[in-house]
C-alpha cells in the first residue's frame, strides 16, 4: 500500500472510532463495525455476482474499493455526496440474524450481509441493494424473509 493510501485509511479509521465513541454503541456493535473494516481490506477485489465491477476511489472519505456498477456504485456516489457520511464499507462482514414471526418465535437463523455499511455522524446504517422484483417473488414464498421499510 502506498504511503498516501495508508494515511487515508488511518484518518478514516480514526474518524470511524470517533463516531463509535460518540454514539456509545454496545460493545458488540462496535466490534461489528471494526470487523467490517478488517473484512473489507481482506476482501477488496472479491465481488459476488456476475454484474460489471469498477474500482471506486474517494479521497475525501479515504475509500478505495471495488463495487458493482449496477447498485453499489450509484449508492456510493450518493453516500460520498452526503455530508453526514464519515465512511462506508463495501460488502461488510456478514452477521447472523434471527428471523422471527409476529409472535416473536424464531423461524430461522440466517447470515445477512448488507451491500454497504454507512458510518454517519449520528448513526450506523446497513444498506441492502436488491432487485425489488426478486424480493417480491421470494417474499411470496416466505413472508418472514424480508421487510421493506419505506
Amino acid at each position: 500500500m502506498e504511503q498516501g493510501s495508508a494515511k487515508l485509511v488511518a484518518t478514516a479509521s480514526s474518524k470511524v472510532e470517533r463516531v463509535l465513541d460518540e454514539l456509545r454503541l454496545p460493545a458488540a456493535g462496535c466490534a461489528y463495525v471494526r470487523a467490517c473494516g478488517q473484512h473489507e481490506s481482506a476482501d477488496t477485489l472479491k465481488v459476488a455476482s456476475n454484474s460489471p465491477k469498477a474500482r471506486y476511489c474517494c479521497a475525501s472519505l479515504g475509500i478505495q474499493t471495488v463495487l458493482e456498477q449496477r447498485g453499489s456504485w450509484p449508492m456510493a456516489v450518493l453516500l460520498e455526496a452526503d455530508a453526514r457520511t464519515v465512511y462506508f464499507y463495501a460488502r461488510p462482514a456478514s452477521i447472523p440474524l434471527l428471523v422471527e414471526d409476529e409472535s416473536g418465535r424464531t423461524r430461522t437463523t440466517m447470515n445477512y450481509q448488507p451491500s454497504l455499511l454507512a458510518v454517519r455522524r449520528s448513526e450506523i446504517v446497513a444498506i441492502a441493494l436488491r432487485d425489488l422484483t426478486s424480493i417480491a417473488h421470494r417474499s411470496g414464498e416466505d413472508p418472514y424473509q424480508f421487510y421493506l421499510g419505506v
